[in-house]
């Protein structure tokens, strides 16, 4: 009986993590097709999909006239006064939830940055980026971030969904704590998971280990570790996906 429990409770797995590459791969397009109107604001996805842009209020964040790195916009916009009735349902995937797109400019900036946080049935995307910079030979780049990183907040839905995640944002002192939380852990392995499997069928030779560490070079303005914090997170998220998968 235990056994049957077992392999159902595995198959059950598989279809999620097979709904959840479909809706990351949807979820995604949709965000670079967004991006790439050239617009800025707050968006919800897949309701704006075929919405006319121009009923929305923009904002632009600071550039390098403005000291504050802060988001500039109207006070009045509230997204919580939005009414999202269009949501994405994926075949397998077992949540209902919508995208929210924040495209934010600032000159300040290299090229593009982009931060993402999970809800109970919502997404948050924000990317701000330099509109100075032609980004049309970085989308690629911008694809994989947002594949790891939409990758790894559904892993957040999913774990609210099955009652497995715990608020414990305020029981860490460091951010080496914070990505050894229990809940991160999957999380980060289901987004490099997405990354690593993408980069194999477009036939690159790679190694997780080498994507992971790209990944953290990258984005040290998010992660804010040391050398020595940041091989330890390393090392942890290379052994829990062996762990996991049987290979790395």
């Amino acid at each position: 009986m235990m056994n049957k429990i077992k392999k159902f409770s595995r198959f059950i797995l598989l279809l999620e993590e097979r709904g959840s590459d479909i809706a990351v791969r949807t979820v995604v397009r949709d965000i670079i097709n967004l991006f790439k109107s050239g617009l800025t604001g707050i968006f919800y996805l897949p309701q704006d999909r075929n919405t006319n842009f121009g009923e929305y209020k923009y904002f632009t964040g600071a550039d390098e006239e403005n000291e504050s790195d802060e988001d500039e916009y109207d006070d009045e916009y509230d997204d919580e006064d939005q009414e999202i009735s269009v949501k994405y349902d994926f075949p397998d995937f077992p949540i209902y939830f919508f995208v929210k797109v924040k495209l934010v400019q600032n000159r300040r900036i290299k090229r593009f940055r982009i931060d993402a946080s999970a809800g109970l049935f919502d997404i948050d995307v924000t990317i701000t980026y330099n509109p100075n910079v032609d980004m049309k030979p970085y989308w690629n780049e911008m694809s994989a971030e947002l594949n790891v990183d939409v990758a790894h907040e559904l892993e957040h839905l999913l774990q609210h969904y099955h009652g497995e995640f715990q608020d414990e944002t305020s029981d860490y002192s460091s951010n080496l704590e914070y990505y050894m939380l229990p809940v991160e852990i999957p999380a980060q392995i289901a987004g490099f998971k997405r990354l690593y499997d993408l980069e194999r069928k477009r036939g690159s030779v790679v190694t997780l280990d080498s994507l992971v560490r790209k990944w953290f070079d990258s984005n040290r303005y998010l992660s804010k570790l040391n050398s020595e914090d940041e091989e330890k997170i390393i090392s942890n998220i290379l052994s829990n996906f062996e762990k996991k998968y049987g290979y790395k």
